[in-house]
């Protein structure tokens, strides 16, 4: 919609609004919370005490579920919420991951957790923003990444995540995956999934990414789905003994190839490097790179800022790029001085694996 423009009959929201509103009265929920903030009122009659879940639930009935993204109910978004209460993350800083409308949210909130929050919809993204406002949200896909040696040891981790996800299983083979690297050795996830998602066995990949989590607890959601069968019920789970202890094995050989003891915090810390100490990798074998492309880059990141830091390492007395060139040329076109980059030792067969396994991935993920 170009133009707000104030409706001038307002129907009821319940089985009325979708089914009667005229051309350019709002449609999408973007559009509608973009009324509300106009006009300070919303453009339908509504008595309830959740118009943004029962508006989607309204709008499902006119467009059906999109994407497998069930929203979560009431009463079982209150239950998501209730188990959280179980933990004290620390700074009570809880992820509400895979938001959608932000209805995790609205309950994490009510129990005074500090919630940031990401989707892969641009529009969710917007959405969470304008009605949440005391929370950070981000727009961030989770695709199928490699499995770097210590992709455990570089990436945020949280003490505490809760999630709906996307159902299907080719959008919950990365999640989980994702999730395994995002856990701190002690975090804990309350995730709502398909009845009896964890105990799959096939394919392969999804069995190693199960086995990454110990189920600690699961119950039967409280309230079903709207306009779906999909049986889903909640998880609680933590990382598995046995991948913490892989993964300090891989730490540990990765002391061995550098030849010095490492610390952990060497491979976590984002620093702010200035750019006119980083050079760019000669063995990187994506020579051809679209200006284009650099240019809606920078212009994503000065919208939204960067959600993965550059990688480098140390090599002719400069820092050298590892993984990010396109982020580093994009922070050069934005005028920047320093980008948050994350110092690391490694090999030039290293730098040439990651390099190339960067590109095979390129067209799958959010930046570049």
């Amino acid at each position: 919609m170009s133009k707000i423009v104030k409706v001038d009959k307002r129907y009821a929201l319940n089985n009325s609004y979708f089914k009667n509103r005229k051309y350019n009265y709002p449609d999408t929920l973007l559009e509608i919370v973009l009324y509300w903030k106009e006009f300070g009122e919303l453009p339908f009659e509504y008595g309830g005490d959740n118009w943004v879940f029962d508006t989607m639930i309204e709008r499902q009935k006119r467009h059906g579920v999109i994407n497998s993204q069930y929203i979560t109910p009431d009463q079982t978004a209150r239950q998501l919420v209730e188990l959280t209460n179980n933990f004290i993350p620390k700074d009570h800083k809880v992820l509400d991951a895979c938001c959608g409308t932000g209805q995790l949210t609205k309950y994490l909130l009510e129990n005074k957790f500090n919630v940031t929050g990401f989707d892969a919809d641009p529009e969710m993204v917007e959405v969470c923003k304008y009605i949440y406002p005391q929370s950070d949200f981000k727009l961030f896909t989770i695709e199928s990444k490699p499995d770097y040696e210590d992709q455990r040891e570089t990436s945020d981790k949280w003490d505490l995540i809760v999630s709906n996800p996307p159902h299907k299983q080719k959008d919950l083979i990365p999640f989980l995956n994702w999730l395994s690297t995002s856990l701190t050795n002690e975090g804990k996830a309350i995730l709502l999934l398909p009845k009896g998602f964890l105990t799959k066995v096939r394919p392969t990949k999804l069995e190693e990414y199960i086995k990454r989590l110990n189920v600690l607890h699961r119950e039967d959601m409280a309230e079903s789905f709207t306009y779906t069968k999909c049986a889903a019920e909640i998880y609680i789970v933590g990382l598995d003994e046995s991948y913490k202890s892989t993964t300090i094995n891989q730490f540990q050989k990765q002391e061995l190839k550098t030849g010095r003891i490492m610390e952990k915090s060497d491979l976590r810390k984002i620093q702010d490097i200035s750019l006119s100490k980083i050079s760019i990798n000669p063995l990187n074998p994506r020579k051809r790179i679209v200006d284009a492309e650099i240019a809606e880059l920078a212009y994503s990141i000065k919208e939204i800022g960067l959600l993965h830091p550059i990688t480098l390492r140390y090599k002719d007395e400069k820092l050298q790029i590892v993984a990010g060139e396109c982020r580093y040329r994009a922070f050069i076109l934005n005028k920047d001085e320093t980008i948050p980059a994350i110092i690391k030792e490694v090999t030039d067969e290293e730098v040439m694996l990651i390099a190339l396994t960067e590109n095979l991935e390129r067209k799958k993920l959010i930046t570049c």
